[in-house]
């Protein structure tokens, strides 16, 4: 979301931007947005076998989320729901978790 917000301010800043400018600026971001894609994607959330505990995964997002007040619930079976709540939100964003396994009859 950060990313997407900052690559619209920078597009209505063009005009005035130079593109080595907005490389240096970008380039720090990019770098930190692959990390975590990085460390997001090496959880297993394989569903089946839906062997999702509450640490894992959710241990990480509880530490990239400095000052919420975080809710883990594992409702049992590999179903464990995540609420993160800063402030009085009014807004809420959903966020599936789990994938499906590898296998020879899915294709790209």
């Amino acid at each position: 979301m950060l990313l997407i917000h900052f690559l619209q301010t920078a597009s209505r800043l063009k005009p005035i931007l130079h593109k080595p400018f907005l490389f240096m600026t970008m380039e720090p971001m990019l770098s930190t947005v692959l990390k975590h894609l990085e460390a997001l994607v090496s959880f297993d959330t394989r569903n089946p076998p839906r062997a999702i505990g509450t640490g894992g995964i959710f241990d990480y997002l509880r530490a990239q989320l400095p000052g919420f007040r975080i809710e883990v619930i594992d409702h049992g079976a590999g179903a464990v729901s995540m609420l993160a709540v800063r402030g009085a939100p009014t807004r809420v964003f959903n966020v599936h978790l789990d994938t499906v396994p590898s296998s020879p009859a899915w294709s790209a």
